[in-house]
């Protein structure tokens, strides 16, 4: 049996080995090329080189994870404190690991960092915080201050706050001299020590005020034409800082215009009221000055009347001839941002349509007194009508064709002159230069009438000079 099984596995075995000696195609011998070395060597290089930067990327990554182990040791400590501040942490709180950041901060508002580069410290690798500028160092706080104000010419500054002190939000304030004025002031030349130790001014910031001199005519602030009452307009800022209160001896209001540092020029018919005589006029007559309300009439504003001097030709209350007074002041008035003189003019600006305002204390709506400055828009009105006018209800007032008299008419908004405001002087401007063209002598025009009557200004421009240079 067994030896059946072995002889079959022989033959089977045989059989195997024909058939493959059989069917087995013979291989050709190929020849190697020189392409096939390159290919060799290319791929072999292939090979190196991904091995290279295999090796490579693991180097980078063991020396990124040496590096990060080693900053995770990174602890700076708290940071050290400084004298009059302290430190905040711009990072996470209470954080001095690696590039952890803090800032430095002064106590305000006294002290402070002059740089602020240098307020800003980073924890490093050497376990330690550092500045850009100062490196390791500590920052200073310094107390703010201010130097010595600057000098002027025509001015000077003195201490509102404690004298000679120039520390943070200590105040000095600037004031030019007599006759002198900064145009740019708005809150009277006060300067403020800044948080960067600077003086600082709200109108002109860090430069220093410029005192120029006062010239006539040239007021800093203008009549602002939108803040309309009824009856008039409010004057305020000094806008007519040539309009002068005169109070009578039975204490009825004169207004009079400032010409001169010592002269006034108003009305002789508003002074002459009740036939008294000069020397009643000038032991009874109060003058203010620098107010725009006549509840700030106090002594502080006062200046005192030395002489009363009328026109030559002026005639009685009737006519309201050559009305011109002029009153002379035993103190020279200094000028300044809202005391000036309103200029004398140079030729006849009395001419039918020319428009300018008056500014006075008179009367306003149903004639009520009025307490505060009121001004009024008006425009020369043609001078025969105005005589007509007044031949019909006021024989003489005025003269036909008069030289030496004007008219103005009432407004579109029925504003006029009133009861009181005899004396103010109808102003004028042109480029930029304000004029007294006239002297109100009828103010009981109101609503009532179309016209008021004024004096014109221009033919006495010699007189006014003459008698002031007489006295």
């Amino acid at each position: 049996m067994c030896g059946v099984i072995l002889r079959s596995m022989l033959l089977c075995w045989l059989l195997a080995a024909s058939m493959q000696d059989h069917h087995e195609p013979e291989h050709p011998v190929v020849e190697k090329t020189h392409n096939d070395t390159v290919d060799h060597h290319v791929e072999d290089a292939s090979h190196k080189d991904e091995d290279h930067h295999v090796e490579d990327a693991s180097h980078k990554d063991e020396d990124h994870h040496v590096e990060d182990a080693s900053h995770k040791d990174v602890h700076c400590g708290v940071p050290a404190n400084i004298s009059h501040g302290h430190f905040e942490y711009l990072s996470h709180h209470d954080e001095d690991t690696y590039l952890s950041v803090i800032k430095y901060v002064c106590d305000a508002p006294v002290y402070h960092i002059d740089d602020p580069e240098e307020a800003v410290y980073i924890c490093t690798e050497h376990n330690k915080w550092k500045n850009a500028k100062l490196k390791y160092a500590l920052p200073a706080c310094h107390k703010v201050s201010c130097p010595v104000p600057k000098h002027v010419d025509h001015g000077h500054f003195e201490y509102v706050t404690t004298h000679g002190t120039t520390s943070y939000l200590s105040a000095i304030k600037y004031t030019c001299d007599a006759n002198y004025h900064e145009r740019d002031f708005s809150d009277e030349g006060v300067y403020v020590c800044t948080i960067d130790g600077k003086w600082r001014n709200t109108d002109l910031d860090y430069e220093v005020p410029t005192c120029e001199p006062v010239e006539c005519g040239k007021p800093v602030f203008h009549l602002e034409t939108h803040q309309r009452i009824v009856g008039g307009r409010m004057v305020i800022n000094g806008a007519s800082p040539w309009s002068m209160l005169l109070k009578g001896p039975d204490s009825e209001i004169i207004d009079g215009a400032l010409i001169d540092h010592q002269w006034v020029l108003t009305s002789a018919h508003a002074l002459q009221a009740h036939n008294r005589t000069i020397e009643d006029i000038k032991a009874g007559i109060k003058a203010y000055i620098g107010i725009e309300d006549v509840r700030e009439v106090d002594s502080s504003h006062e200046v005192h009347v030395e002489e009363v001097i009328y026109h030559h030709r002026v005639r009685d209350a009737v006519e309201y001839r050559n009305d011109l007074a002029l009153v002379k002041l035993k103190e020279n008035v200094r000028f300044s941002n809202h005391i000036m003189p309103v200029c004398l003019p140079q030729h006849d600006l009395a001419v039918e349509g020319k428009v300018g305002h008056l500014a006075g204390w008179g009367a306003g709506v149903d004639f009520v007194p009025t307490s505060h400055l009121l001004y009024v828009n008006l425009h020369v009105a043609n001078s025969t009508a105005c005589h007509e006018h007044f031949e019909k209800i006021h024989p003489g007032l005025i003269a036909a064709d008069s030289h030496d008299q004007f008219c103005t008419e009432r407004s579109p908004l029925a504003e006029n002159v009133c009861r009181g405001d005899h004396g103010a002087a109808f102003v004028v401007e042109e480029n930029g230069v304000s004029y007294a063209a006239g002297i109100l002598s009828y103010d009981e025009a109101c609503r009532a009438s179309s016209y008021a009557v004024y004096t014109d200004v221009f033919d006495y421009v010699n007189w006014i000079k003459e008698t002031m240079a007489a006295h």
